[in-house]
């Protein structure tokens, strides 16, 4: 994917415009898309889209041809917590991994099976974390799983997990989180960074 600007001057005026927008926490670009780390209830995402996309043509970019992608910060609202992930080997070249959080004092696993391999047991764990959020919840939250990506900017490893929902309302959530020394464990958490302000709307209404 070809970077969204090449010149570094360019590259820095479109992140400086970008983090001036309101609500904006932090920019990060890297290839061909832009991430934008908001603050939690500071208006709806697409409003910050829009912005940002009028920001790309003032620059003589377009917004067509870039992934913007809006990061919710979860600030200091954790309500369910990560305990850890394990991961067993099964017959025919497959693997479990489970996920294990903490509510209320109690200790909720989610798990799910998928193949071998580093890339597929990344979206291993981040459907064992959907299960245990499932199991936290009492019931499905029909978040689906996108896509689970590792890759590095400014010098760190990020792991990024993309996520969706259609029902009551499309919404699409994307969870980054550092590395670390366990991918699985970054996976994990990336989807707990993605959905917990959203889990924890839902379990203060029940």
């Amino acid at each position: 994917m070809e970077p969204v600007v090449e010149n570094v001057s360019a590259l820095d005026a479109v992140r400086d415009r970008l983090a001036a927008l309101p609500g904006v926490e932090h920019v990060i670009i890297e290839g061909g898309a832009v991430w934008l780390v908001r603050s939690a209830g500071v208006g709806p995402a697409i409003d910050l889209v829009d912005a940002a996309g009028t920001v790309l043509r003032d620059e003589g970019l377009d917004p067509g041809t870039v992934g913007i992608e809006i990061v919710t910060s979860g600030g200091e609202r954790k309500r369910v917590r990560f305990e850890g992930v394990e991961r067993t080997d099964l017959p025919e070249l497959r693997v479990r991994v489970r996920v294990t959080l903490e509510w209320q004092g109690e200790s909720v696993t989610g798990e799910a099976e998928g193949e071998k391999g580093l890339n597929i047991e990344l979206r291993t764990a981040a459907l064992a974390a959907l299960d245990a959020l499932d199991r936290v919840a009492g019931r499905s939250l029909e978040v689906r799983l996108a896509g689970v990506k590792q890759v590095r900017a400014f010098d760190a490893e990020l792991m990024v997990v993309s996520l969706y929902r259609t029902q009551p309302e499309f919404q699409k959530f994307l969870g980054v989180v550092l590395v670390g020394p366990e991918s699985l464990r970054a996976s994990a958490l990336a989807v707990l960074h993605a959905l917990n302000r959203v889990l924890g709307n839902f379990l203060a209404t029940r």
